[in-house]
């Protein structure tokens, strides 16, 4: 366990050793019963604990001698009950001048480790701890809800095994709210392997999102051979070898559907097409939610192959939105024509 829990001191006091029972450091039954109103007050007035606290206290001599243990704060007498002693070097005597210090609450330096396998139930979230999911028997999507919590809490949600099918989705309970969004709505899902997110409370009602890990979707796919396209019609392109990437799982009989709102996503691909007639174009299109969103055109006389960039983003996309590449030309009858190096990639950021 670590112990540089001295670098978030709340308060310190230096106190004569013989004035506190915390010279058998050894014992961790032992009371901390020395710390009576007045010397406990002024080691941690202000230090913004409150009855039930786990803190770390430290008790130094000097840089040799000196010991850091867990303890249990009661509001009542205001006192102090060690629970675990972490460390202890060289020795304390009732004769030393010490100094205390009280962390304002390790606890929110340390989480909590919870391993999850959600199914068919959402999921309500404990402040200051680290969730390990296996989500691969979700039988929908299901909630990860942040509850109300007090500044300078944490949670982490760390995906193990993901899903191709169902998200785990990140929302805020009642009144609770992601990134001062509004609350009780989703801020994101997650569903690939090694997704990690870590929330900070700034406030009772408002998380923000202090580590983004989520992992973007991406998708890489070719033609597995020439598609013979109609002249003067528009027309999905299908004619493609099995992913050769599919990061996410949102590939699928020609059309890359998100699972997630996004900034964006964007594609790249060339369309070629054998012998385009003198004076005819080649469209290389870009359709999305079913409607034409942007494409490139190119007119020229080959007798082998005519190629087509295009390259676009589609911005702000929602979950569910889906992209298809068409193609289209005016040859005047049919034309072999081919997708290659079609690429999708997700804009988290």
């Amino acid at each position: 366990m670590a112990t540089n829990y001295p670098a978030a001191v709340a308060e310190s006091a230096t106190i004569n050793a013989s004035d506190a029972t915390i010279i058998d450091l050894a014992s961790s039954a032992a009371s901390i019963g020395g710390f009576t109103a007045r010397t406990f007050a002024q080691a941690v007035t202000d230090g913004d604990l409150v009855n039930g606290d786990t803190v770390m206290v430290t008790v130094q001599v000097d840089a040799t001698n000196w010991a850091q243990w867990l303890a249990v704060y009661d509001s009542a007498v205001p006192d102090l009950t060690r629970s675990t002693l972490l460390v202890s070097k060289g020795t304390i005597s009732t004769s030393d001048s010490v100094t205390v210090f009280v962390s304002s609450d390790p606890d929110k330096e340390r989480l909590t480790y919870s391993s999850i396998s959600p199914t068919t139930a959402n999921v309500t979230a404990a402040v200051n701890t680290l969730y390990d999911a296996d989500i691969s028997g979700l039988t929908a999507r299901r909630n990860f809800v942040l509850p109300a919590g007090e500044a300078g809490d944490r949670i982490t949600i760390h995906v193990n095994t993901g899903d191709d099918t169902y998200e785990l989705v990140l929302i805020g309970d009642t009144g609770i709210s992601i990134n001062g969004g509004t609350a009780a709505t989703e801020w994101s899902n997650l569903f690939i392997s090694g997704e990690t997110v870590t929330f900070y409370a700034v406030s009772a009602t408002n998380w923000i999102v202090e580590n983004d890990g989520r992992i973007p979707c991406c998708a890489r796919i070719d033609s597995s051979g020439n598609q013979s396209i109609a002249t003067t019609t528009a027309t999905k392109f299908t004619t493609y070898s099995a992913a050769t990437l599919d990061n996410g799982n949102c590939w699928a009989s020609g059309t890359f559907t998100a699972r997630r709102a996004a900034n964006g996503i964007s594609v790249e691909c060339s369309v070629l097409a054998a012998g385009l007639a003198s004076g005819s174009y080649q469209l290389n299109q870009v359709y999305v939610n079913g409607v034409l969103a942007h494409m490139t055109r190119i007119s020229e006389n080959l007798t082998s192959y005519s190629r087509n960039m295009n390259s676009y983003t589609h911005a702000s996309a929602a979950d569910g939105d889906y992209l298809e590449i068409y193609v289209q030309h005016n040859h005047g009858s049919n034309l072999d024509m081919g997708v290659y190096g079609l690429a999708f990639k997700e804009l988290l950021s």
